[in-house]
């Protein structure tokens, strides 16, 4: 009997043994398993939060439905305004790609120095604004030392062939750098060429916007606009050197271009006519027409009263009066040519 007690606690305490064995397996292994899905979810989240693909980037954002319309140019004035022998997409990924060859031969040319790209990445999370920073130091000039400044860049529309891409520019460091930002404006739209090839023409303009009023508003939209004319008129140079510029008068629509001008100039003969068909003119022609032919079948009259050989004066108040008439209607018929012949020449510039 007391060889079965110790056999029966001895089995007892084994099988308790085995059972809290397992249970701290369990345990662990539901807290291993615990800690993979808090990992993978860490993951995820940093997938989701890091820097996405520029060409992947770009293609859901032409995928997208809710697309704005292409803006207007900038109320600074244009920059640079030509049409390239290349693709729309092909131009767009040349100039905004990551670490592109021609923003490194930009910077190696302009002598900007300290550059540093940032990552293209969703703003706020919206998937329909795609942002990055660039920041640089730009090389000093005459007027200004080396300025540290700030773009940032976001695509406003992305479509199959149209892309507008607006840069924000801040230079804290120039004087009154903290009362204004340049803002820039790259539109990229399908160009068409003569010779049926695929063609791109890229529109790029420029805004300052004041952060606060200052005095010295004029000074800095003339400093600003010399600077950026020199820029771009580099800009377009090295452009130029990577794709053939295509001349807007070898453009297939060059017919239609001489037709509009046609129509336009049958609309000025048209507006001309209307301008000018009205009584007073009329009326001043028929007259002076009339005075003419009646001097022309006169003879010579005899001096009388206060004339003398040259000088021809009215013999009567109906012929003073009729003078007076006559020069009264070719003074407002005088005038109105003027402004017709003025306001054409502001129209054309």
């Amino acid at each position: 009997m007391g060889a079965g007690k110790q056999l029966l606690k001895a089995i007892a305490n084994g099988l308790h043994r085995i059972f809290k064995k397992k249970e701290e397996n369990s345990k662990s292994g539901d807290s291993s398993e615990l800690s993979t899905s808090l990992s993978d979810y860490e993951d995820s989240v940093q997938e989701n939060s890091s820097p996405c693909s520029f060409e992947e980037a770009i293609a859901l954002m032409e995928s997208g439905d809710d697309k704005p319309e292409m803006p207007e140019n900038l109320p600074g004035g244009v920059l640079v305004d030509q049409i390239y022998l290349v693709s729309p997409n092909d131009l767009n990924v040349f100039l905004f790609a990551p670490n592109s060859q021609f923003s490194k031969d930009m910077v190696e040319l302009q002598g900007t120095t300290n550059v540093q790209e940032g990552p293209w990445t969703w703003k706020n999370g919206d998937m329909s604004c795609l942002t990055r920073v660039v920041t640089y130091t730009k090389a000093a000039t005459k007027l200004i030392k080396a300025v540290n400044a700030i773009e940032e860049q976001t695509y406003i529309r992305v479509s199959r062939k149209e892309f507008a891409i607006l840069v924000s520019v801040s230079t804290p460091e120039v004087p009154y750098g903290n009362s204004f930002r340049i803002e820039l404006l790259y539109k990229i739209m399908p160009g068409e060429a003569s010779s049926g090839e695929e063609s791109s023409h890229l529109v790029v303009s420029w805004g300052i916007v004041f952060l606060q009023s200052t005095m010295m508003k004029g000074m800095i939209e003339g400093g600003a606009r010399q600077g950026l004319k020199e820029s771009f008129s580099q800009f377009s140079d090295q452009l130029a050197r990577n794709f053939k510029v295509l001349d807007k008068a070898d453009l297939p629509d060059k017919e239609h271009l001489l037709a509009t001008l046609q129509t336009e100039d049958q609309w000025y003969w048209w507006q001309t006519i209307t301008y000018f068909w009205n009584f007073t003119v009329a009326s001043t022609i028929f007259m002076f027409l009339y005075v003419l032919v009646h001097i022309l079948r006169c003879g010579p009259n005899l001096l009388q009263g206060l004339e003398f050989s040259g000088l021809e004066l009215p013999d009567s108040f109906g012929e003073l009066i009729t003078s007076g008439i006559l020069i009264i209607q070719l003074q407002r018929v005088y005038n109105m040519v003027s402004h017709f012949v003025q306001a054409r020449f502001q129209m054309g510039k």
